[in-house]
């Protein structure tokens, strides 16, 4: 008799554990194709967002080269017009100092400070263009 009741509680057992598999099986099946569509609305979200945050680096990354150009730019050209050809601002030895003021001497009467602070402008110009081509192909 003991063994009957065990084989009734067995059979017993295998029949809720099947009901209830069956049951899970059918919400599973019934709620699959929603969990699918939860799943793809939220890649699409999260690649929105992520679409979204390089837009704005990249509007910031382009405001902020425009104003390194153009603080460059002002920067220069506040430099070039309060230039005056004087050498008081250095502080070399004595040894050096009166060579230096010789060639500066030489450079103002002949009037090649123009000339370089002309060639400075050239030169910063055509380094800006160089450094913008090197930023543009880096990616």
């Amino acid at each position: 008799m003991g063994s009957q009741i065990s084989g009734l509680f067995s059979w017993l057992g295998q029949e809720i554990n099947a009901f209830f598999s069956g049951i899970v099986k059918f919400f599973e099946t019934l709620l699959q194709p929603i969990i699918f569509i939860s799943q793809g609305f939220y890649y699409l979200l999260q690649q929105v967002f992520n679409i979204v945050i390089l837009v704005v680096q990249v509007i910031f990354g382009l405001f902020q080269v425009l104003l390194c150009i153009i603080l460059g730019v002002f920067n220069t050209f506040s430099q070039l017009s309060s230039y005056s050809g004087s050498t008081q601002y250095y502080n070399l030895p004595s040894n050096y100092l009166i060579w230096f003021r010789s060639v500066t001497g030489f450079f103002n009467t002949t009037g090649m400070n123009q000339v370089a602070a002309i060639l400075c402008v050239f030169i910063w110009i055509a380094t800006a263009i160089v450094i913008i081509k090197m930023a543009g192909s880096g990616r």
